[in-house]
């Protein structure tokens, strides 16, 4: 079967992949001076992830750009474990001086709803600084299968009963989807998005539950076959492939990704936060990251502030309703 025909965004240079693979970054460099508390004090942001997945390359660019942009000393710790509790208890616990940031996405609003114990809420111990895109999630299938929209997979599905699978690394989120296309899929958790990759090319699965910017070649090339994904309406690049939206109207299969400061911080502390990151998200570095991923560009302060409430609400609802298992 040949691929889908994606056009081409533009190419990454040497130095926008170095700032995303850098194991840490604490350079100090000089910058304008527009914004100019001690650039020279490291700012930590802590990472609820390994390094090396989307959001830790996500924060190591931002924290490139905000070294470059302003001279600010930044430093990435990653604080992968107990479903993101390591690190937003870091930055609960942290001074609230605009020094130590969270780089938190829609899994820590699960996290917080499916944990007995969580000891934090990201919505009364946090201060959003900013958000900075949101990432597709993408339904995809082996090229064989027979269903190639999300109609045709919700009707194979409730045909043949437990006998479609479905892997991926965020099984909470197949959940979501079972439930609001009232389709029975078999989940296979994988504990990377990589391995669920590899088993649906193996054939080991028939469709995959993931961050679109993980299989864009393997659309191109035709190894999977996209059968719906999370955009806000149909990619220019691929306006072959249906949104979920369309299907189902009011789901949201798309992940933000944000800064976060401890509750307290001064508005002036926040303010220049947030007027650094604005000023970094402009940049043709980052635009062309986010262009080349598909990623959606940021919203409003007041916008994203509502997301993160809408998404705590919404898991701890899909929590009771689906039943999930608690940690």
């Amino acid at each position: 079967m040949s691929g889908r025909k994606i056009e081409k965004g533009p190419r990454l240079s040497r130095r926008d992949l170095t700032l995303g693979a850098l194991a840490s970054i604490a350079v100090s460099a000089s910058g304008p001076a527009a914004l100019a508390q001690d650039t020279a004090r490291p700012r930590r942001i802590l990472v609820p992830a390994a390094p090396g997945g989307p959001q830790d390359v996500l924060t190591r660019l931002i924290a490139g750009l905000l070294n470059q942009r302003f001279g600010d000393t930044m430093v990435v710790e990653n604080r992968a474990g107990a479903v993101g509790k390591l690190a937003a208890l870091g930055v609960k616990t942290a001074p609230p001086d605009g020094f130590t940031l969270g780089m938190f996405n829609s899994t820590m609003a699960y996290a917080e709803a499916v944990m007995t114990d969580p000891g934090f809420s990201l919505t009364q111990d946090f201060t959003p600084i900013a958000h900075l895109t949101s990432m597709n999630i993408a339904l995809v299938s082996r090229p064989s299968f027979p269903a190639k929209t999300l109609p045709e997979l919700a009707t194979f599905a409730r045909a043949n009963p437990n006998k479609v699978s479905c892997g991926s690394i965020a099984p909470p989120l197949v959940a979501y989807l079972k439930a609001a296309a009232k389709m029975d899929l078999n989940t296979i958790p994988y504990r990377g998005g990589a391995l669920a990759l590899q088993a649906l090319i193996a054939g080991e699965v028939d469709t995959i539950l993931t961050v679109l910017q993980e299989i864009i070649p393997h659309i191109e090339s035709g190894t999977v076959w996209p059968i719906a994904i999370g955009a806000p309406k149909r990619l220019p690049k691929l306006p072959d492939v249906g949104v979920f939206e369309e299907t189902l109207p009011g789901i949201d299969m798309r992940t933000w990704y944000g800064l976060f400061a401890p509750l307290g911080i001064s508005d002036s502390a926040a303010g220049e936060l947030r007027s650094k990151v604005a000023a970094v998200v402009e940049m043709p570095e980052f635009k062309a990251y986010c262009e080349a991923r598909y990623l959606n560009p940021p919203v409003s302060l007041a916008t994203f502030t509502g997301m993160v409430s809408d998404e705590v609400v919404l898991w701890h609802k899909l929590v009771t309703d689906l039943k999930l298992q608690r940690i």
